[in-house]
């Protein structure tokens, strides 16, 4: 075994200590985009897209909110080539062009146990030329992905980025 120097590679599954024995369910976070359109984005719109992270119990079971599974902060990952989180600067620039974000959570309403809001908009300086090189076999999209982890509780989720050449 050798240690791993990069930080974003060394802790994949988080331990957390949650003083309630009986808790039986970890919340689920869950990532909507606006208008339920799968996160395509149009190359040659500059229109920034909502993206709104929810952290709630899942349907039909309740969880005694704990400080220990309250997510205060969401760490967003995405690529800086393609990407960017309006009014948001990163926190922290990997030498693969991986920006990291902290957004700040509010208390939910309802079930909704923590919520977030970013305006995610595809990067002014993708050119024709990066859009060749990143595209894929056929030319019509890039494919990224946004990675999304709640900084106290550890849950996490992935999701597929598109940005289309229309």
């Amino acid at each position: 075994m050798e240690a791993l120097t990069a930080g974003n590679l060394a802790l994949k599954n988080r331990l957390i200590s949650v003083s309630n024995e009986f808790m039986a369910y970890m919340p689920i976070l869950t990532i909507e985009a606006s208008n339920n359109d799968n996160f395509v984005f149009n190359r040659n719109t500059t229109t920034s897209k909502p993206i709104v992270l929810n952290v709630a119990p899942p349907v039909g079971q309740g969880i005694d909110v704990e400080d220990a599974i309250i997510d205060r902060t969401f760490r967003v990952e995405l690529n800086q080539l393609f990407f960017k989180i309006n009014q948001e600067s990163p926190d922290v620039t990997y030498t693969d062009n991986t920006v990291v974000y902290e957004i700040a959570a509010t208390a939910g309403s309802g079930e909704t146990v923590a919520t977030a809001t970013i305006n995610l908009n595809i990067n002014t300086n993708l050119t024709d030329t990066a859009f060749a090189i990143y595209s894929t076999a056929g030319g019509s999209y890039i494919k990224s992905f946004m990675k999304v982890t709640g900084l106290s509780s550890g849950i996490s989720k992935t999701v597929e980025l598109r940005i289309n050449n229309a």
